[in-house]
């Protein structure tokens, strides 16, 4: 599996440079052509080459609809938690409506059912389920559309995740790592206030030791997912006798404590 590659993303440089790509088609066809970038865009937390593959499949599609001696507006705006890209100016007819195709078919493409489709939408799906993003279709006029799409500054400040450990040095490292990213991080020291924690809160991920006293990781690990059935679990051990255990097997991942942090890290980032 390829392992998520985000990081910060300053999304005007990226667009001019595809933009600039497209300039001899967008001259050919002489299309009145006009890019609209707000003050202070910003970055987004993102994969580069998923966010670079997405924006110039969008901007190809949109040039390739605009008709000859047509009208095409970009405008790229961010907000405290969003940027927002706006292509305007498509033919309503190919445009809009093929966007409009692909997402009535995007449960489709998870299955591999439906008609055949192009690479260009797969890549447009994995951008918006692997940055939480959206994207609509507007129409402008009867014969144009305005393609929108959103997507979150930083994924890291929604996601919550509570570290179980009797270990207290373990805890607070674990805790200031992950905070220095940016996410919520709680601690609970044993089972007992692992339960009662998730009775009252809804983390994504429970970073999970397997050995502690009172109520250790076997004996909570499937109550967890009796109480949270969606949430992830972590083990996080330094005991290397449960890697093959039905508890790592049943785990979305699988670690030891004396391995490197950043693998943490990157499996924390593939969860979400």
């Amino acid at each position: 599996m390829m392992q998520p590659n985000r990081e910060k993303i300053e999304v005007a440089p990226l667009l001019e440079t595809i933009l600039a790509e497209k300039m001899m088609e967008i001259e050919r066809k002489k299309i009145d052509f006009n890019l609209e970038v707000a003050e202070e865009v910003g970055a987004i937390w993102a994969d580069k080459a998923k966010l670079e593959r997405c924006l110039e499949y969008l901007v190809s599609h949109a040039v390739k609809n605009i008709q000859q001696n047509g009208k095409m507006v970009i405008r790229l705006a961010g907000s405290e938690k969003y940027v927002r890209l706006e292509i305007c100016g498509a033919d309503s007819e190919n445009f809009g409506d093929r966007l409009r195709k692909i997402f009535d078919i995007f449960e489709d493409i998870k299955t591999n059912r439906g008609e055949q489709v192009g690479m260009w939408m797969y890549v447009l799906k994995d951008i918006i389920e692997f940055h939480h993003g959206k994207i609509w279709v507007e129409d402008e006029s009867s014969n144009a559309s305005k393609c929108v799409l959103c997507l979150p500054r930083d994924l890291r400040k929604k996601v919550k995740i509570v570290i179980a450990d009797d270990n207290p040095g373990i805890r607070q490292t674990l805790r200031d790592i992950l905070t220095e990213k940016e996410y919520q991080v709680d601690t609970v020291e044993n089972g007992y206030e692992l339960i009662a924690y998730l009775r009252e809160n809804n983390p994504k991920i429970v970073i999970l030791d397997m050995m502690m006293p009172e109520k250790d990781g076997t004996e909570v690990f499937n109550t967890i997912r009796s109480i949270q059935s969606g949430i992830k679990i972590i083990i996080y051990t330094g005991f290397q006798r449960y890697e093959n255990s039905v508890y790592a097997h049943s785990a979305e991942k699988f670690l030891l404590k004396d391995e490197n942090p950043e693998k943490l890290l990157r499996a924390i980032e593939e969860l979400m």
